[in-house]
């Protein structure tokens, strides 16, 4: 009988996108189990009722399984009926590599977290070792415990910063910036944040000569509405090679657009290498209007004159938000942006890529993009 190699079937099985070919490919044989098994059981989210008392049991049958989980999110605080599964169970998981903290009702205070919880979060993630963390709608975020999360991984992201409103926020900044503290952030090299809110702003200063990738979200449309200076106020970024600046539809065209590229090519240069810019939330009404209407005529002319005489010449990326039923209209405002930027497109500088949620694992990555450059 011909053996195939252990390698082979590795590449084989990562080829499967599907849950239950995925399962029934485990069942195959001992070879199969292994490779079937760590796709399976790679993602985690602790999130309702119940949902922790059986992944403890999960784990208790079958403890290889611990290290298969690579991707963990929960929710804050955890379920009071659950409180003790919750603990077990991250104490048995021990290969996590990205992790995705999420308050439960929006925002939740540090204080107002038991203190046994953030104790046993704290030691988890020093357990692991996180590539990525990404820490959403935290508020009184202490100064200790804000440096901690800081320094866990070399990709972090505020969600929400504006919520987190930190206690004193130059202080938090003075003691990032130490030299105490800042040596042991050298491993920072992604970073997701909202550059108008003054902490995550501050906090960006602090160490954006060692950035990489960077990721600005500008899609809380209140703030924007009230906000009077044009672009972004962006420290320098000597060493930046990516930067993914992300919108909500509604803001495609608005005057702080065009503004908002300039300042990041004017941060950035001379190591730029990609700006990628992210529309959410295309809905049915926006497909439903004429192409060009995405991005006016003045505006297209406009941004391709930016990158083209850019000293960097950087390409640029356009991620459109579409659902699976909207690949029609996608490809509409696709032809209408390589139409409207002619030289960027001739020059194989312009690319439009389809964003879809429902094609991504529990949450949507960051910075996958940049991962590929």
């Amino acid at each position: 009988m011909t053996t195939i190699p252990q390698e082979l079937i590795y590449a084989i099985v990562d080829f499967i996108d599907d849950t239950q070919t995925l399962k029934t490919c485990a069942l195959v044989g001992a070879a199969f189990r292994e490779p079937s098994q760590r796709l399976l059981f790679r993602s985690l989210w602790l999130r309702e009722r119940g949902n922790c008392s059986s992944v403890l049991n999960l784990l208790r049958d079958s403890p290889h399984l611990a290290e298969y989980f690579t991707y963990l999110a929960f929710s804050l605080p955890a379920v009071p009926s659950e409180v003790e599964e919750f603990h077990v169970v991250l104490d048995k998981l021990s290969n996590v590599r990205c992790c995705h903290i999420i308050a439960r009702d929006n925002l939740l205070s540090w204080h107002n977290l038991p203190p046994e919880q953030g104790v046993s979060i704290v030691g988890f993630l020093k357990r692991q070792r996180i590539s990525e963390l990404h820490i959403e709608s935290l508020e009184d975020l202490p100064t200790t415990i804000l440096v901690q999360f800081l320094i866990m991984a070399p990709t972090i992201s505020l969600i929400r910063p504006e919520a987190f409103a930190f206690p004193n926020p130059p202080n938090v900044v003075n003691v990032v910036a130490s030299p105490e503290v800042l040596p042991r952030m050298t491993n920072i090299r992604k970073f997701s944040v909202d550059p108008i809110c003054p902490p995550a702003k501050q906090l960006l200063a602090a160490f954006a000569h060692k950035l990489d990738h960077l990721r600005l979200e500008l899609t809380d449309r209140a703030k924007l509405a009230t906000t009077v200076t044009p672009g972004l106020s962006l420290p320098p970024l000597p060493r930046i090679r990516s930067v993914e600046l992300v919108f909500d539809i509604p803001r495609r065209d608005t005057a702080n657009f065009l503004a908002s590229i300039s300042s990041i090519l004017t941060a950035t240069r001379p190591h730029l290498v990609e700006i990628c810019i992210t529309y959410l939330l295309m809905l049915p009404p926006i497909l439903d209007r004429p192409p060009v209407n995405f991005l006016g005529p003045a505006t297209m002319t406009a941004l391709q004159g930016l990158f083209v005489n850019s000293v960097a010449s950087p390409l640029l990326r356009l991620r459109l938000h579409a659902r699976r039923n909207q690949e029609e209209h996608f490809l509409k405002l696709a032809t209408s942006l390589q139409q409207g930027m002619p030289v960027l497109h001739g020059q194989g500088k312009l690319i439009v890529d389809r964003h879809c949620r429902d094609d991504d694992l529990a949450l949507e990555r960051m910075a996958d993009w940049a991962a590929k450059l």
